[in-house]
């Protein structure tokens, strides 16, 4: 008897406080990778260099709340990944070189919030999943070695803070979201044997085929949503 009149309240309660929110922002990233600690490739020395660059993008959020302080948020982000780098060639010289591509950015996020105020702090954590297209580089001038980069799709731990700001008065539930993320990839290894493809002409690079898939990410985002309960 005891279970029924707990399943008959459960019943009529009210329901779950939910809300629904979608919005756009502008998104600027940054992507980053750390020097190798070990550059010997099949007995050789080659080029052990860190990258780094900056990209413009932009995106949709859709998101899913209960009490307006824990919720499920997914960004769809389009974005250029954007690292450039330099060789560092013993008795040769220094070269610049930058390498580009469109990628699309896949965050699926749990969000903790505060639930009123006019700015409302969050902390975000989940996993963000990057799709790039073809990418694009420059070759470094004055330097007889075939460059060229390669990306496969991979995925990465994402983490971060927000701020809402709430304006009153308003005849519908409109948010401004000012984010701050990073993610990181544990996918990439810590030597250059396996962060690119080295051909040799004798003891003398001929080719290098990077991967550009990134060990880091940081970005932010300003924007706008809308919520409906």
């Amino acid at each position: 008897m005891y279970a029924i009149a707990l399943l008959t309240a459960a019943a009529f309660a009210d329901p779950l406080p939910l809300k629904g929110g979608a919005g756009v922002f502008f998104h600027a990233g940054g992507t980053f990778m750390n020097q190798p600690l070990e550059n010997e490739v099949d007995g050789y020395l080659v080029p052990a260099q860190g990258w780094g660059g900056f990209g413009p993008g932009g995106g949709l959020a859709l998101e899913f709340r209960a009490f307006d302080v824990v919720g499920l948020e997914l960004d769809i982000i389009r974005r250029t990944d954007v690292a450039r780098t330099t060789f560092t060639l013993s008795g040769v010289g220094e070269y610049p070189f930058e390498a580009r591509q469109p990628a699309w950015h896949i965050p699926v996020l749990l969000k903790v919030g505060m639930p009123t105020g006019v700015v409302r702090p969050n902390l975000v954590g989940g996993g963000q999943f990057i799709i790039p297209g073809d990418p694009s580089n420059t070759e470094p001038d004055g330097i007889e070695i075939d460059v060229t980069t390669r990306s496969d799709a991979y995925k990465a731990w994402a983490f971060g803070l927000g701020f809402e700001f709430v304006p009153k008065g308003l005849p519908i539930d409109l948010r401004i979201p000012l984010n701050l993320r990073g993610a990181y990839n544990t996918g990439v290894g810590n030597s250059s044997a396996e962060r690119a493809d080295y051909t040799f002409f004798g003891d003398t690079i001929s080719a290098i085929d990077y991967r550009t898939v990134w060990q880091w990410h940081a970005s932010a985002s300003l924007g706008v949503s809308v919520f409906f309960p």
